[in-house]
């Protein structure tokens, strides 16, 4: 009875063993999932909005300034931005496979797109020194599309939060 009752209990502890080994090895897949996917992801649409955020600045700068020096600096500013913008969206490109976070992106690219032409003209406008000019075409143009590419970068980062709870809950 001894050697049964000892087998039992060996034979139990043997199953709490695997048990407990399958669930650590599902928070471990939890855990990877968040900090090698979707923190990755979040911080990168952080530095992107930061990027868009730092062209604005300059764009403005640019218009505030009279000192041409100043105005070129700005203009250099806003290229290096973009520079870093684009090798976030390669990022995105290599990484993002839902399709509501490939849709996200296609929308950001597309915004881009648009806020890089907008920059553009910006820039010339600025060199030109037409204040008026300027403050329509911000106005008028950038803004509506900057506002729009913001809100597209949020869906995104509010996306892979959502996909960071779900990881949780598995």
């Amino acid at each position: 009875r001894l050697a049964l009752a000892f087998g039992i209990v060996s034979v139990l502890l043997v199953v709490l063993i695997v048990a407990g080994s399958l669930s650590l090895n599902r928070v471990k897949a939890s855990n990877d999932a968040i900090v090698i996917e979707r923190m990755p992801r979040i911080e990168a649409t952080q530095t992107l909005l930061s990027d868009v955020n730092d062209i604005a600045i300059a764009l403005r700068n640019m218009i505030l300034t009279s000192n041409e020096m100043d105005r070129a600096q700005q203009a250099q500013n806003v290229r290096a931005s973009r520079a870093k913008m684009e090798e976030t969206l390669q990022y995105f490109d290599r990484v993002l496979d839902r399709p509501r976070g490939r849709e996200l992106l296609g929308q950001i690219r597309k915004e881009t797109e648009l806020y890089i032409a907008g920059q553009e003209k910006l820039i010339a406008i600025a060199k030109a020194g037409d204040v008026e000019a300027f403050r329509a075409v911000l106005t008028d143009e950038v803004r509506p599309v900057l506002a729009r590419l913001k809100k597209a970068a949020g869906e995104l980062v509010q996306f892979q939060k959502e996909l960071t709870a779900q990881s949780t809950r598995e």
